[in-house]
């Protein structure tokens, strides 16, 4: 805001060119510290920090689909704990 009031009013002994830098610099600096952040947090997320461990309900086929899209995905911070499924009793909790 006052970036814009120093601009508009025109105050004496300061260069608009300054004002044009210092918004086209911290514009940039916003766009490169929103990238690297997300390039951390994937980086993290694949190495295992911070995951969440998911039980699928369902051993069947849409159950192991859905393991499998979320091993090809380990940015999503998800890992497969096991299933549950009443179908198969000896198996309630089964590894992938």
């Amino acid at each position: 805001m006052a970036i814009i009031l120093t601009y508009l009013l025109k105050v004496q002994d300061f260069p608009r060119s300054v004002l044009i830098m210092s918004v086209a610099l911290i514009s940039i600096t916003f766009v490169f510290m929103a990238g690297a952040k997300e390039i951390l947090v994937d980086y993290m997320l694949a190495r295992g920090y911070n995951t969440l461990n998911v039980v699928i309900v369902g051993a069947g086929k849409v159950g192991t689909m859905l393991a499998q899209e979320i091993q090809k995905r380990p940015g999503l911070g998800l890992r497969v704990a096991g299933f549950l499924d009443d179908l198969k009793v000896n198996q309630t909790i089964s590894k992938i």
